[in-house]
């Protein structure tokens, strides 16, 4: 269920009044159990493994994600840290909050909050939810399984002049595309090196930023877009029964993982049981997987690849 922050508000404390709950944006998927190991092939695991996966590049529609409205808490200027000593502060008559953007005397970011890096880092990557691209799951027939997750999302930030002037430093969007030399001290360089620090206190979680691009606006401010992914993988030994459920049991320690399933030769559907999150990734609901083949933007172990869909069976690689 698709909704606002500020109409949120309002279907929650109707829901609470009358009784009931809003119904889940993401519906449930089949519970019809199966075997789905039945293929299983040694892949190099000491028992015989299935291999299932999902790409969102290619089958957008195969993992659905709750959408969770995040509290409302407006960033302002009172989450800048306080100015350095000789550092002149922005001014208090703007609006502008920019990013937290604190600057050292030589130009280099010290400070920088797009108020989305923050709350995920607060919450080691469990919140706020963030798109699922791929995911991969290998299953043996001997109860173990190895779960890997990535996560996808671009960043987009836009900071004006009075963000890139009013601090006594005045920063580039991007050397190279201004024709200057390099400095390392160009938005292009430092808003995903400083995003990337950052996200490397992340527990159990692969960070990594890319592709960032600054360009410059007619104000004299700068458009900056950055992507981040976050690559999670869970083991541990899993549990099924004959009326449909699966259990998921995280050798790190984390909550075990209880789904309702349904498989057969060409999918593996799961469900988080009573609306749970499917391998503790935020709001991931319901995922559904498929045998691997050489245009599924995943590396495969069942097809020998080498590269993402390239190699062993598939196309040589580049």
């Amino acid at each position: 269920m698709k909704i606002g922050l500020f109409n949120a508000a309002w279907v929650l404390l109707a829901a609470s009044l009358g009784g009931c709950t809003t119904p889940p944006y993401c519906d449930a998927l089949g519970k019809c159990g199966g075997d789905f190991n039945a293929t299983a092939k040694d892949l190099g695991s000491g028992s015989p493994s299935t291999e299932w996966v999902m790409s969102a590049e290619v089958s957008p529609d195969d993992a659905c994600i709750d959408q969770v409205p995040s509290p409302p808490d407006p960033p302002s200027l009172a989450l800048i840290p306080p100015r350095p000593a000789g550092v002149r502060p922005v001014e208090q008559s703007t609006t502008d909050w920019c990013a937290g953007l604190v600057l050292a005397a030589d130009g280099s970011i010290t400070g920088f909050d797009d108020g989305w890096y923050e709350v995920l880092k607060k919450y080691n990557g469990w919140f706020p939810s963030v798109p699922l691209y791929t995911a991969q799951l290998e299953t043996t027939t001997s109860s173990q399984y190895t779960m890997t997750t990535t996560q996808l999302v671009s960043q987009h930030v836009e900071l004006t002049a009075t963000c890139l002037v009013a601090q006594g430093v005045v920063l580039t969007c991007d050397d190279a595309a201004a024709g200057q030399a390099a400095t390392g001290k160009d938005l292009t360089t430092q808003l995903p090196a400083f995003v990337q620090d950052k996200l490397e206190g992340l527990k159990s979680v692969k960070s990594f930023v890319y592709g960032g691009q600054c360009t410059p606006q007619g104000d004299g401010g700068c458009n900056c877009d950055y992507n981040v992914s976050l690559t999670t993988t869970t083991a541990g030994p899993w549990s099924a029964d004959n009326s449909g459920h699966l259990t998921f049991f995280d050798s790190a320690a984390a909550p075990p993982v209880r789904a309702d399933f349904c498989a057969n030769p060409g999918s593996f559907q799961l469900t988080g049981t009573k609306e749970t999150d499917l391998f503790n990734r935020a709001s991931l609901k319901t995922l559904t997987l498929r045998p691997p083949t050489c245009s599924d933007k995943v590396q495969s172990k069942t097809l020998g690849e080498t590269g993402i869909d390239c190699g062993g069976e598939c196309p040589a690689c580049p």
